[in-house]
């Protein structure tokens, strides 16, 4: 699952389109790297997950990986 975050600064919306742009950024990457798309969820919090406004760190994407059986 790979999800897309933003910090609390600006407008919730536009951190929510933000989220979704930076989680299919790296869906994208993936599926050039030769990753099937139907292996590859994307999830976007936009700011919902942040504590605070201007953190880097709030800003990013997470992969986590889901064995398959």
């Amino acid at each position: 699952v790979i999800t897309g975050y933003t910090d609390k600064s600006g407008n919730p919306t536009v951190n929510l389109k933000l989220s979704k742009k930076r989680a299919n950024n790296v869906k994208n990457y993936l599926m050039q790297q030769g990753i099937q798309s139907n292996r590859l969820l994307t999830d976007f919090q936009g700011s919902n997950k942040a504590t605070k406004a201007n953190d880097p760190f709030a800003r990013r994407v997470e992969i986590v990986l889901v064995p398959s059986f």
